[in-house]
């Protein structure tokens, strides 16, 4: 039967860099078993490192390994200062021994325990014979720790002590009561809208199959142009599933372009980000080749799609494509995410994979910039209070850096059909996009 730990397997996004930290924290190497798994011997026990998966997707979970240490507060430091984070104590246990629990950098949990001599009776375990090291001694196994009481959660992100309290806020999918049929709405209005409009599909943009546009031309030469990005946390749909975004814009006169990108976890955000920013300056040089007038291009978003707009509206668009600095008309944003943080706790995480430089140069909160572009920052009224107060916070930093937005929620819309009104011409949505375009 079961004798003793023989090793501990974190599940991690990348197997090199977090066996690298920790052999750094025990001072050793690194070495392999095969390309797909990294493992390090530690006093009395060895730690693997396994890509993370749809099976074991890795972070905060149930199991938490403890490690003895002569202090608590010095080994926590000690981990801090390297990059990991308090997420429970430091408390006492009911046998009086210190104990925290951490999170490294990788999204596994840390745990450390100090004896006390009650512990130590009641559990049997040894004092360390090197009081002094941050971890366990050297020829030591580590010390289990028993019945901890409840501990303060620290936050995973402001409020949030939890992923289930993440994703109650952030799956979209929980808040309506059949996810399923909504998706077919996108696709069978879609259907319609290729069957009643003029189109062009597949426009390539870019090297890759995923980078092609979706183009449903106005009816009149040199019309205005909407480009649109799709939602789908950046791992699901495709520009197909949104030709239904053309039906509203087409009867004012104005040229609707749909934008296809590849998805996580093929590529990262970054890439995604650079795909779009592509799309867009792909648009503005070739606008008149579809019948489209460059001078007046909109864009807008749902959901990703919102974010992945914000994230071009921050674009240094005349250095980096030697277009003008602000080449857009209006920006219509629609239930957008723009601080990434609290999805690294998410459901999401396996697929999407943050990090703490993806979220840093991803999200549009945090690099608001001087801009002339109009925006409409919008959600459903039925969304969640995260999704309000992302719009919100934008909306806020919009304004303080001097630009120019409308903040205001859509009565009576949920999610997913916050931007049901892009396929009727008298919509909101279509009203301000045709403002701004001068329609």
């Amino acid at each position: 039967m079961l004798k003793s730990i023989e090793s501990v397997v974190l599940f991690v996004s990348d197997i090199e860099a977090a066996a690298r930290w920790y052999a750094d924290i025990f001072h050793c190497e690194v070495a392999h078993e095969n390309p797909a798994f990294a493992f390090i011997k530690t006093p009395g026990l060895v730690i693997g490192f396994h890509p993370s998966d749809t099976k074991c997707p890795g972070g905060i979970g149930g199991t938490t390994v403890y490690w003895e240490v002569a202090s608590i507060d010095e080994a926590v430091a000690y981990l801090v200062e390297r990059g990991a984070k308090l997420h429970r104590g430091p408390g006492l246990t009911s046998f009086g021994a210190g104990a925290a629990m951490l999170v490294d950098p990788f999204g596994c949990t840390i745990g450390l325990n100090a004896s006390c001599a009650e512990s130590r009776a009641r559990t049997g375990a040894a004092p360390s014979a090197h009081p002094a090291d941050k971890l366990a001694a050297p020829n030591a196994p580590p010390q289990p720790v028993l019945s901890l009481p409840p501990m303060n959660p620290a936050p995973l992100y402001r409020q949030f002590v939890s992923q289930a309290q993440i994703d109650a806020q952030y799956n979209a999918s929980l808040t309506v009561a059949d996810p399923a049929a909504e998706m077919r709405h996108y696709v069978d209005r879609s259907a319609v809208a290729r069957q009643k409009l003029a189109h062009q599909l597949n426009v390539a943009y870019g090297p890759t199959l995923a980078e092609h546009l979706d183009i449903f031309p106005a009816a009149q030469p040199h019309a205005p142009v909407f480009v649109f990005v799709h939602g789908g946390y950046w791992r699901a749909l495709a520009a197909r599933d949104f030709s239904c975004v053309a039906l509203g814009l087409q009867a004012l006169g104005i040229t609707t372009v749909v934008v296809n990108y590849a998805l996580c976890p093929h590529v990262s955000i970054d890439e995604i980000t650079r795909q779009v920013r592509a799309a867009l300056a792909h648009t503005l040089r070739n606008a008149p080749g579809f019948g489209g007038d460059a001078q007046r291009v909109a864009i807008g978003g749902h959901s990703a799609g919102a974010h992945l707009c914000a994230m071009a509206l921050q674009a240094d668009w005349a250095n980096d494509y030697g277009l003008p600095a602000d080449p857009f008309s209006g920006a219509v944003l629609v239930s957008g995410l723009y601080d990434l943080q609290p999805l690294r706790y998410s459901y999401l995480q396996p697929q999407i994979q943050l990090d703490d430089g993806i979220i840093r140069r991803n999200s549009p909160l945090f690099g608001v910039r001087r801009c002339a572009t109009p925006v409409l920052l919008t959600w459903g009224d039925a969304e969640t209070e995260e999704f309000a107060r992302q719009s919100a916070s934008l909306h806020d930093a919009w304004l303080a850096a001097g630009n120019v937005s409308t903040l205001q929620a859509l009565p009576g819309a949920h999610h997913f059909s916050a931007i049901h009104g892009f396929e009727q011409p008298d919509s909101l949505l279509c009203r301000w996009v045709a403002g701004v375009l001068k329609v």
